[in-house]
């Protein structure tokens, strides 16, 4: 069946739709061509694919042999009717007119189903969708916002290749399989947020990073009172700690051995709980193991000597919660490569970063007002540092033996800048 209406759609189109539609939706498919303001109405069912849109008479007898646009003329609006169970490989493959669509409760969004739709703002992935195919997406330079819904288990190889204008993106801890390069070339991308539904929230940044997204854009990550640590041979402990996590309590759950000054347990992950508000003095010293922190926005402070020589850690976001980072907290994190300080640290302690040898770059927030003695000393892959000029106090030797170090960006600021300098 196929409805058409001449010259514009009437001004009670809605009125017509829901007098035509089930209950969820309409059932039909409704599409808007490039080349008039028309609604057209199809009756797709099932998978709309090649041989759908060509039954439909959308698409010429022979399509989908090779991978072409080959739509008999562009739509640039669609609604997708309720009877349609899933959008089949390269269905909307380079309609560069498409502006907007509407998705129903489909199960799976097939291989460059809407690959190089250029002029697609934004799309809405709605829940039901388990998989999305490999180029999805790909090469939607327009599309600024995706929310991937709790149901998706699998984002498929260069699924959002290329997304040059994505700048946020909403992703599910459920999520068990991202393909290579799924995120790549995303390059306004500036922060994720990953909800809770499966307890793999971690998981699921790591694979984002491998998959092309940068490390060190803002990370909203799920929070949780119990405190996770994932082992060495893949365990994971949960406990309940409220108020400060330090070497003592370490030492009282079996963690480490105060009295032979060794760790008893390999830990190489740690989310910590929205119950604690300090990670206190030697909380993880020498924990070399470790190679992932998540904290929360409950802790206010991160104490002396509490990461010193994790050299496993290679990236650390510190929550804008924070207000103070102890003495050598972070000292001889060889590893580290990435630090993320928050909009809220005030003073960052003596020998804070001391011998972060990897650490390439870092970004002093505006909040910061002092930085201590030796505090990025012997940092000697840093290049770069940006600091602000409300500084009003940097100890001897913050920066001693920064070698590689060649540029310095102040920030205005506090109108300090000449004597930050």
């Amino acid at each position: 069946m196929t409805t058409i209406f001449l010259g514009k759609p009437p001004a009670n189109i809605e009125a017509w739709i829901k007098a035509h539609s089930q209950p969820a939706g309409h059932a039909d498919t409704w599409i808007k061509f490039s080349e008039n303001d028309t609604w057209h109405e199809y009756e797709i069912k099932g998978a709309m694919d090649y041989d759908a849109l060509i039954s439909a008479g959308l698409m010429p007898e022979g399509s989908g042999t090779e991978i072409e646009p080959s739509w008999n003329t562009y739509p640039y609006a669609v609604e997708i009717g309720t009877v349609v169970t899933s959008i089949g490989d390269y269905a909307f493959y380079y309609c560069t007119g498409l502006t907007s669509v509407t998705i129903p409760s489909v199960t799976s969004i097939g291989e460059g189903a809407f690959c190089y739709c250029t002029g697609l703002p934004s799309v809405t992935i709605p829940d039901g969708v388990t998989s999305i195919g490999s180029s999805a997406f790909s090469g939607c330079s327009g599309l600024t916002n995706v929310t991937i819904p709790d149901s998706v288990t699998s984002i498929g190889f260069r699924a959002f290749e290329d997304c040059l204008s994505l700048t946020s993106m909403t992703i599910p801890d459920s999520v068990t399989s991202i393909g290579s390069s799924a995120f790549f070339g995303c390059s306004s991308l500036t922060s994720v947020t990953i909800t809770a539904n499966g307890g793999n929230a971690e998981n699921v940044k790591q694979a984002m990073i491998a998959a092309g997204v940068p490390e060190n854009i803002t990370w909203n990550m799920p929070e949780h009172p119990e405190t996770r640590f994932t082992l060495a041979d893949g365990t994971v402990e949960t406990y309940d700690i409220t108020g400060t996590l330090d070497r003592q309590w370490m030492n009282d759950n079996g963690f480490f051995d105060i009295s032979n000054i060794k760790w008893t347990k390999t830990i190489t992950q740690v989310d910590i709980g929205n119950t604690v508000t300090s990670i206190g003095s030697f909380a993880f010293f020498h924990c070399s193991g470790l190679t992932s922190v998540t904290m929360p926005n409950s802790v206010t402070s991160i104490v002396d000597s509490a990461f010193c020589e994790c050299t496993g850690l290679t990236s650390v976001t510190i929550p804008g919660s924070v207000t103070s980072i102890g003495d050598e907290a972070f000292a001889d994190c060889s590893g580290l490569t990435s630090v993320t300080i928050g909009n809220g640290v005030k003073s960052i302690g003596n020998s804070a970063f001391y011998n972060c040898s990897g650490l390439t770059s870092v970004t002093i927030p505006d909040s910061v007002t002092s930085i201590g003695a030796y505090a990025f000393s012997y940092c000697i892959g840093l290049t770069s540092v940006t600091i602000p000029s409300s500084v009003t106090s940097i100890l001897d030797d913050a920066f001693n033996g920064c070698s590689g170090l060649t540029g310095v960006t102040i920030t205005a600021n506090g109108g300090n800048a000449e004597n930050v300098k």
